[in-house]
């Protein structure tokens, strides 16, 4: 499947979303990636857009991962940034279909999104593409936890205050100059 960036933007308006609640468990599951997976082989044997949804909760703090289909790994809530300087507008481009983790600890920019496939090898090879959803889940949430100790284990830590002083000047010593003789 290949959009032009304008074809994609007016397909987005149309694009299918599914939202599930999971746990940090379940979310692993082969079963429940291969649903989220299915959902999407579905919309784009369509011809539709899409993305699935889960909803963690429960490991300290709430975590969406989501499936979905972009032309370049940007959300699909910021399609706008889709512009010219980026990617050509005119040129029909593959479709993707992306790993879309947004949690506080999951990095510094509290977003972290990765290529699965293309629309195309998806469709081809979807046992694959289950089996590296599931490692790139693992690793991801195993990522947050390990964030989250180290953001308690700082917060735990009292801060070292430094006291600042201030020097006393020294008078420059004035130089004498001598005055030769001849």
């Amino acid at each position: 499947m290949k959009l032009s960036v304008s074809d994609y933007l007016e397909q987005l308006a149309n694009a299918k979303v599914k939202e599930v609640a999971a746990t940090a468990v379940s979310v692993q599951q082969l079963a429940s990636l291969h649903d989220g997976l299915a959902f999407i082989a579905e919309q784009l044997e369509s011809g539709f857009l899409a993305a699935y949804q889960w909803n963690v909760s429960g490991e300290g703090e709430d975590v969406a991962l989501r499936l979905e289909t972009n032309l370049i790994n940007v959300p699909m809530a910021e399609a706008e940034r889709l512009d010219p300087k980026l990617i050509s507008g005119d040129e029909p481009q593959p479709v993707n279909v992306y790993l879309v983790m947004e949690a506080e600890h999951v990095n510094a920019s509290h977003l972290r999104i990765d290529l699965l496939n293309t629309a195309d090898e998806f469709a081809q090879q979807p046992d694959q593409s289950v089996m590296k959803a599931q490692q790139w889940v693992s690793q991801h949430l195993a990522a947050i936890k390990e964030n989250q100790e180290k953001a308690k284990e700082t917060a735990k830590k009292p801060k070292k205050t430094t006291k600042k002083t201030t020097r006393k000047k020294k008078n420059p010593r004035r130089r004498r100059t001598t005055k030769s003789s001849k």
